[in-house]
């Protein structure tokens, strides 16, 4: 049995240029998900709308603002109307720890993490 992998892919300019969708990426997240792996959908643009938190123990944590939530719900809708939203876990500005793949077109191509991830 094959491996299966959670992979972190970055939303910005790499599914999408200016809300316009990269076809062929799209293809390669619907393979990826069909095949078993988990897909986490990374974006920056979220992260100036997460507010740090300090409770009375000193512990820290995120809390999602109005715009938050509204960024990610139009990130959500895309990908609906892109087909891609059943193959999505999630949407958050933060790498899972349990990532064994980030994907960035700044280092790596698609062509490269899909051979590396399916055995071609």
């Amino acid at each position: 049995m094959d491996k299966k992998y959670v992979i972190a892919i970055d939303f910005d300019g790499n599914l999408h240029n200016d809300w316009q969708p990269i076809q062929e990426r799209i293809e390669i997240v619907k393979k990826l998900a069909n095949n078993g792996h988990r897909i986490y959908l990374l974006t920056a643009s979220l992260q100036p709308y997460l507010k740090t938190v300090i409770d009375n123990n000193q512990i820290y944590y995120y809390q999602m603002t109005d715009e938050y939530w509204e960024l990610h719900n139009k990130i959500y809708y895309w990908c609906r109307e892109n087909g891609i939203y059943l193959n999505i876990w999630d949407i958050t500005p933060i790498k899972q720890h349990d990532t064994d793949f980030y994907v960035d077109i700044s280092n790596r191509t698609w062509e490269e993490i899909a051979k590396e991830i399916n055995h071609e």
